[in-house]
């Protein structure tokens, strides 16, 4: 993305162009404008490579040992507790939240009546 951002900055340059912004405040013709997009490029690049090693280290953490990858299975004991709440007129959202699950979890719990 930053190659494709500075490439273009270049290419207004090399025309004798100029690039304007209706949400900004800048003009290429000028240092401080030269300035703004060589920043924009930086940071566009530092955001890329950021992202990048976010979903690497996820990626890690999932795939270390000890780890299946998927959230741990509830225990047959509270999925029955489960069910005898939502019977009684429990809110799938304050169960979620209290056994420290998804809505959908409780759903589809809901859904098999275990």
């Amino acid at each position: 993305m930053r190659w494709i951002f500075t490439r273009s900055g270049q290419r207004v340059t090399a025309s004798n162009a100029t690039l304007r912004s209706l949400a900004e405040r800048f003009d290429n013709t000028i240092a401080y404008g030269r300035a703004m997009i060589g920043f924009a490029s930086v940071w566009t690049q530092v955001e890329a490579e950021t992202t990048s090693e976010r979903a690497q280290r996820g990626k890690d953490r999932a795939c270390a040992p000890g780890t299946s990858g998927t959230a741990p299975a509830l225990r047959l004991d509270t999925e029955t507790e489960i069910v005898a709440a939502l019977s009684d007129g429990a809110q799938v959202h304050a169960l979620a939240q209290l056994y420290g699950v998804a809505p959908a979890t409780i759903k589809s719990i809901r859904a098999r009546g275990s």
